[in-house]
């Protein structure tokens, strides 16, 4: 009831008298459509969030914006962000059952990195494009619940710079970016960064700070050549290599202190390349055609005791059970090949795209439970999609998409094999009614997230205690999901500030869910495994807002409610040691309200300061135990000064220095309370300080 009496005050809001209206001064293009357009002309919930507000606090990584985006959350269990939810769909973790495509979808300057949030560095970026809602027609099975889009600085309207940074934890950073002149018709943008921080962990069994470290090269090169007039070719080359370490849980510690003898680490290392050619063959009709390949190495790690040998030598400890140790190592080896071709007019255009892809998997577990597997996971898609976006009248803008696709996958190991093939199909159909300083616009739309292999499950059936065999038993695989999403989207200016209103409405059927199993008669096993339950229902408002005050001050905000509903889901609970139906649970990490606020202040002509306040209330942590977060309200700051071409930026992060947590745990891990269930929390950056200089050449 009371987020219905919200919504009811921001329709009637969005609907007030124009007054006032505040004049666009740029057009920003947007990259994600499937043919780039002017933001105005898109129709759909979108944030945009550009370099310069990136910059400001020293922003490194994608999971430190999302806030900024309404309904917009993540998971961690590694080194950084891992899983996107937006609106409440998105997946959680993943260990080793395969996951090709979570819930919403990552692409840098046109390579698609689904699944591959790590990789989401911020060096050099010109903005960052987050979708919310169903992206089925562009994107297909990559984003059936939203897209997140890195657009990064190009040779056309950015300067030559080079930067230099220190911080907290013994943290810094140095990185370039520069404009190249090759010949008349071949130019080129390259951006290199180098960040290092100890991170924020404090091993007190080994003595070190560092075991939650941050070690980061990016690289990124964009060259575009004018073969003609009509006909244009882009090369972007992509490097990134992360060396971070992971030690992040602790048994008994609420805190940044940790115990493992076996720090984790999360390490990636991915080469790619993206080459496009624009063709105009005639003034209204052109021929796009993209060909991505990425190779990428992930290495994972995780000291699953948390603890060293000693933990039950003291005489006062206890510990019935023994205590037990254990190391989790992933290797996964992955290529992916992508073909996309697209003839374009000036309101249709329609396309044929493909994909290659295939990862290998070495799990290696050492320790009192060893364990090796051994997997191949091969992925094809084949689609082909058209969109159509007629101008019926002066103010009125219709947009049809539909998109077809064939979605197969192999998957072997040496007890599992299967192989499968299903037709997905997605569409959205949309419309916009101009008004004088005002638009409203409504979309309709469908994606489908292809189901997979649960291969933990299976291979695990004769290692568990007999009652949980049943269960086990016809789990290979997961069914895929369907998402059909309404939306009501308001435009307008009202007392000079730009407002959008949109109210949205989600319902999924057969939604994929994780859980996991504990054997706690015979293995002591965990085993996670994804399943589907009848249907969910989300429905909310969200609400972006911005205003010119005066020349001296600015302010951009967003403000967002969700309801959240999952029915019929069968999971096993951790504290009942069996498995009950969950009619009634809210989506985890889908916070009731979430806001952020940006004031910008123009001190003096070449001073400038930001303050940022973000925060969102509790929220369920998972789908298998009854736990919630604590609400949090964080506040960031910077103070900038230019002096010619030299900035000077001191910059602060959660000056609060607020506890909170981005990923959870509930099982019994302690020997010491005879491995009782307990919450075990992950913890976001601490207040973090430092100060860059900037020089523009």
């Amino acid at each position: 009831m009371l987020l219905n009496k919200k919504i009811i005050f921001f329709l009637v809001l969005s609907l007030c008298p124009l007054s006032q209206a505040n004049p666009k001064l740029e057009e920003i293009i947007i990259f994600s459509s499937l043919n780039k357009q002017a933001e105005s002309d898109f129709i759909g919930s979108l944030s945009l969030i550009s370099g310069n507000q990136i910059t400001k606090t020293n922003i490194q990584h994608i999971d430190q914006v999302l806030m900024r985006s309404p309904n917009t959350n993540f998971s961690g269990g590694a080194s950084r962000g891992r899983f996107v939810q937006i609106r409440g769909i998105g997946d959680l973790e993943q260990f080793v059952d395969p996951k090709a495509y979570p819930s919403v979808g990552l692409s840098i300057d046109g390579i698609e990195l689904n699944g591959l949030f790590s990789s989401g560095l911020l060096f050099d970026t010109k903005q960052v494009e987050i979708l919310r809602g169903p992206q089925g027609t562009r994107l297909g099975a990559a984003a059936s619940a939203g897209a997140i889009n890195v657009i990064s600085n190009d040779y056309e309207d950015s300067n030559n710079h080079w930067s230099y940074g220190l911080g907290k934890f013994n943290s810094y950073q140095t990185g370039a970016a520069f404009n190249t002149k090759l010949t008349e018709n071949v130019s080129a943008r390259t951006a290199i960064q180098k960040y290092y921080s100890d991170g924020y962990i404090n091993n007190n069994f080994l003595g070190r700070e560092d075991t939650g470290k941050f070690d980061e090269m990016n690289v990124k090169t964009n060259i575009s050549w004018n073969l003609s007039n009509k006909n244009n070719l882009k090369l972007t080359l992509l490097h990134i290599d992360s060396d971070n370490g992971y030690d992040a849980f602790s048994l008994g510690s609420k805190d940044f202190n940790t115990q493992s003898d076996q720090p984790g680490y999360d390490r990636q290392k991915i080469n790619g390349f993206g080459l496009t050619n624009t063709m105009q063959i005639s003034h209204d009709l052109t021929i796009e055609t993209k060909f991505t390949n990425l190779d990428i190495n992930l290495d994972y790690g995780l000291d699953e005791d948390w603890t060293d040998e000693s933990i039950c030598v003291p005489q006062n400890v206890t510990c019935n059970w023994g205590s037990f140790k254990g190391f989790d190592r992933y290797q996964r080896d992955r290529g992916d090949r992508n073909f996309d071709i697209r003839l374009i007019g000036k309101k249709f255009l329609a396309g044929v795209y493909s994909q290659n892809q295939n990862t290998n998997l070495d799990r290696n577990r050492t320790g009192t439970y060893p364990a090796a597997l051994g997997s191949d996971y091969y992925i094809q898609r084949r689609a082909i999609y058209s969109q159509w976006e007629p101008k019926i009248t002066s103010e009125i803008d219709l947009l049809l998409g539909i998109r077809l696709e064939n979605f197969s996958d192999n998957y072997n190991d040496n007890n599992i094999r299967s192989k499968t093939s299903d037709n997905l199909y997605s569409f959205e159909s949309g419309v916009n009614l101009s008004l004088d300083d005002s638009m409203i616009s409504l979309l309709v739309s469908r994606s489908i997230k292809p189901g997979g292999v649960n291969t933990d499950a299976t291979s695990n059936i004769d290692l568990v205690h007999v009652s949980f065999r049943d269960e086990l038993t016809n789990r290979l695989r997961y069914e895929k999901e369907i998402l059909t999403n309404l939306e009501l989207i308001f435009q307008n200016s009202y007392f000079g500030a730009d407002i959008t209103t949109t109210l949205f409405y989600n319902h999924r059927d057969n939604p994929q869910f994780e859980t996991f199993l504990y054997d706690h008669i015979e293995s002591f096993a965990f085993i996670g495994y994804q399943v589907n339950a009848n249907k969910s229902k989300i429905h909310g408002i969200e609400v972006e807002f911005d205003k010119s005050v005066s020349d001296f001050l600015s302010i951009n905000s967003a403000l967002s409610f969700i309801d959240s509903k999952i029915e019929d889901l069968r999971v096993y609970d951790f504290d009942q040691y069996g498995y009950i139906n969950i009619n009634s649970k809210e989506h985890p990490r889908a916070a009731s309200y979430q806001y952020h606020i940006d004031l910008n202040y123009k001190l003096s002509k070449n001073t400038k300061a930001v303050l940022q306040i973000e925060g969102r209330d509790d929220y369920e942590y998972a789908y298998y135990f009854n736990e919630r977060s604590k609400n949090i309200n964080l506040l960031h700051a910077s103070l900038e000064y230019k002096n010619g071409p030299v900035i000077f930026t001191a910059w602060a992060r959660n000056i609060l220095d607020k506890a909170y947590p981005i990923h959870a745990l509930y099982f019994g891990n302690d020997p010491r309370d005879d491995y009782t269930n307990n919450l075990y929390t992950q913890l976001g950056e601490p207040r973090n300080i430092g100060m860059n200089i900037k020089h523009e050449f």
